[in-house]
Parts: structure tokens; sequence; C-alpha cells
């Protein structure tokens, strides 16, 4: 017996050391269950699947919601997604793949793989196109030729040989997709096979079949593909979302796969077994524009959270993935639409806030909170009550940002455009000193060419903040368009 009470002795703080350890991750579980569920019907998104990887293990994994509304059948591990520009990530993974390889350098211009091309494009470098600053005209101009597989990817760019360059390359930053069809040609020309083929076989040669394809179109037919929605806002319904067609396409926003193709992909590149750590530091390096100050990696994007950098990338409005490199933390956001506005995004970042506290941005927590409350419910409201119990609820907080970034969310993502001035109006009152107040309401205004009011705005920003450039220069702006107005 009293071996027994000696042992009992020993293992009970073990015990206890190990429900001390399980009980936080269990509450960070439940918050994150909780919030998404909240973000869902605040929203009303159609469907979901959502993963969270914390130092090489999932910590949280979950479906929601309908694969389609139409069939009624549930988001399950076995829904296809597609990934729309998230895409690029992977495309980059691949160019990484074949510089590792010595087939490519982040400097080859293009003329050392492609004869026949404008003396303006020959000076483009394969960093160029992955930093989105080679300068090429875009093929947003060429949807009909995008869309149609009997035109070949060269006689295709060809249709652009004429047209001017956007910028001096490497100057600036620009979203491009032309960038992505010339490294699709480099990939097939390099590796000897369809780009297709050298994604899937390099970043997926383990996967189970059906759960990763390429392919784009609406029309076409993909077992437990998920179906994708935008919401009408006068019938008050959700639609199906049309999608891009053609081949063309995938090297865009073509990629399919589940959730669980995702993770494992996700822990293969953070094993180093898609590139190397030497080389995936050069991918996740920003390239260095000569007229821009934007930071941007090799196909990836930066996303700063409290100072910390995270690497990722968004597609279609509805998807968003994100490393954050140091937290060995990385997050999947995979939507099927949404009512209001886009929130990937926003969910990867309130996620990482809640698994590492270092990572939480209260005024975009505050931010979310306020909108889902008082102002996705419809326009005609009280805005000077609500703004009063907001900060009767939140003592001693700044809300000049958050109040901006609500103001600016109704005005862009759900075209109420009098309720954001109205609510950018009552925060100059309630900031009468912060100059920015002054011009962000300005910017309303002369977004909806009220000038005079706009002009007034800018000037009493400037008048507080004298060093104050961009009000001065809108000032300007303005002053030429009534001057105009007058002739």
């Amino acid at each position: 017996m009293k071996n027994i009470l000696i042992v009992l002795c020993l293992i009970t703080p073990l015990l206890s050391s190990c429900q001390n350890k399980e009980k936080p991750s269990l509450i960070k579980d439940q918050k994150i269950e909780e919030y998404i569920i909240e973000m869902m019907d605040n929203h009303d998104v159609p469907g979901m699947a959502l993963a969270v990887i914390k130092d090489n293990s999932v910590i949280h994994k979950g479906y929601y919601g309908k694969e389609s509304l139409e069939t009624k059948k549930p988001i399950t591990s076995e829904t296809v997604f597609k990934v729309f520009s998230l895409t690029k990530t992977f495309v980059a993974t691949g160019v990484f793949q074949l510089i590792e390889k010595g087939k490519l350098s982040l400097d080859d211009k293009l003329s050392m793989h492609f004869d026949g091309l404008p003396s303006t494009w020959q000076q483009v470098t394969i960093g160029n196109l992955l930093s989105h600053s080679s300068g090429l005209p875009d093929i947003r101009q060429l949807i009909t030729e995008l869309e149609d597989d009997s035109i070949e990817d060269r006689e295709f760019l060809a249709l652009l040989y004429d047209v001017e360059m956007d910028f001096a390359t490497g100057s600036q930053w620009s979203y491009n997709q032309t960038n992505y069809i010339l490294l699709k040609m480099l990939i097939e020309k390099v590796s000897n096979s369809k780009f297709e083929t050298c994604i899937l076989n390099r970043q997926f040669s383990k996967s189970k079949g059906g759960s990763v394809l390429f392919s784009s179109g609406s029309n076409i037919s993909i077992s437990n593909h998920a179906s994708y929605y935008s919401y009408d806002k006068e019938s008050q319904a959700f639609a199906p979302k049309k999608d891009f067609s053609g081949r063309k396409n995938h090297p865009l926003a073509g990629l399919n796969l589940t959730l669980d193709e995702y993770i494992h992909w996700n822990q293969r590149l953070d094993n180093d077994e898609h590139i190397s750590k030497e080389t995936k530091t050069s991918m996740w390096t920003p390239f260095k524009f000569s007229e821009s100050n934007r930071h941007f990696l090799y196909g990836w994007d930066v996303y700063t959270v409290n100072d910390y950098d995270s690497f990722g990338f968004s597609g279609g409005g509805v998807s968003g993935f994100r490393k954050f490199v140091d937290k060995d933390l990385s997050i999947i956001v995979l939507t099927t639409g949404y009512k209001n506005y886009s929130i990937h995004d926003i969910m990867i970042e309130r996620i990482a806030g809640i698994i590492d506290t270092s990572l939480h941005d209260k005024d975009a927590v505050l931010t979310e909170q306020v909108m889902g409350t008082y102002f996705l419910n419809g326009p005609d409201q009280d805005y000077q009550s609500i703004v009063q119990e907001v900060k009767q609820n939140n003592p001693g907080t700044h809300l000049e940002e958050v109040f901006k970034s609500i103001g600016y969310t109704l005005f862009f993502q759900l075209d109420r455009r009098d309720d954001a001035i109205q609510l950018f109006k009552l925060n100059v009152i309630e900031y009468p000193e912060a100059y920015d107040t002054y011009g962000s309401l300005g910017y309303l205004y002369f977004l909806t060419e009220q000038y005079e009011v706009a002009r007034e705005n800018y000037a009493k920003a400037l008048e507080l903040n004298p060093d104050n450039s961009y009000s001065e220069r809108r000032i300007k702006e303005i002053d030429l368009i009534l001057e105009g107005k007058k002739e």
C-alpha cells in the first residue's frame, strides 16, 4: 500500500501537468470553433474548410456548411476546392524547384528561352515575372481568347506584342496574369513535360486519385467538387459564380484539391521536401522595386501583423493561405462564397491571434466585432447612438482607426456610400484634432464627386498637418476639376 501511495504521489503531479498543458489547447480550439461559426453566421458563408498547422502538427481541422446549395451535400474531407489564384504559390514553388536543379535562374531573361519576342519583352527576367514587376501588358483585355484552347500560348501572347508596356520593367508592382502564362511556358520548356504533369508529379506525387487536379470552367464535372457562389443583393440570394474556362487558366487559377492534400503539401514544404530551406529563403526574399516600396516576394505576398511578417496569397476572394514562418504556424481557409465581403484574410489573422497572443490585433478584432454587431444589419440605423455605445463598451480605447476601417468597408465592400460618409462625419466630430479623419472624409466626398466639400475637408487636414502632402496634391487636383467645370 505504501508503494502504491508513493507511485500515486509521483504520478499525480505529472497528470496535473499534462492536464494544465492540454487545457489551454482545448480552450483555443473551442475559441476557433466558436469564431468560425460566428463568421459563417455573420456573412452567410455557404461552405468552408479550415485547417491550422502549428509546429508541423494539425491542431485544428474542420468542415462546415454545404458543398452545394443545390444538392445540400455537406462539405467533407473528400470535398475538392478550387483555390483560384492561390495556384500561383504552387507555380512559384515549381519554378524554384527548377531553379534548385540549375535549369532556371531568377536572373534569366526571356530572350534566353524564347525567340521572336518584342525587344521590350526580351529583358524581362524570371524574377520579374514572379514578382509582378515585368510591366508587360496584361491579358485581361483578351478574355475571349484566354478561354479558347484552340489558340496556343505563344499565339495568344503574340496578340499583345504591339501593346505598350505598362511601366519600366522592375520599377513597380502590378498584379499581372501574363506573367504566369509565360511561367507556364518556361516550366514546360525546361521540364520537357506538360505544366500540369510537372506540378502534380513534383509536388503531389503521393496524392490520392481525384483529390488534386488542374481544371478550369464552371461546366466541368469533378467528383465532390465544391460549388462557388456570389450573393445577389437584388434577389437577396446566392447564385452560381461564373468561372473562367480553358487550359491557359491553369497556371493562373486552375488548381483544385482537398483540404487534406493542402495540409500534406504544406507539411512537405515545412519539411524541405519540395525545396531546400535555402531555396525557400530565396523564394521568400522581397523583390527590390526601383520606384516602389511595395513588399512582395517571388510569387508570394507579405502580410504584416503586429510587426510580424507572414507569407501567403489569396484566391478568388474566397480562399486564403498564410505562413507565419517565425511562429511555425500555417493557416488554410477555403470558402465557397460570402454575403457581405471577403473574410478569409480577416479569419486567418484572427485565428493567428487566438493561437499566439503576439499576433492578436486588437483594433482588427474590435472592427470585425463592431461590424457584426451593428453594421451588417443594413442601413437606416442611428449611427450616432452606435458610435456612443461602442465608445462606452470600450472605455479608454482610441476608436478612430476602427471607425475608419468600418467606413471603408461600408463604402467599398458593401456599396453603402451614404452610410460610410455619415460614419466618417461622426468620426470627425469624435476626433476633431486628427487630421486623417478629415482626409478620409474628403476622400469619400471626392470619390462621390462632391468636390467642394471634399476640398474643405482636405484643407482642414492640411491645416492640422502641414506636412500632409497627400491632401495638398488632392486639393490641387480638385482645383483643376473645378476650373474645368467653370469652362
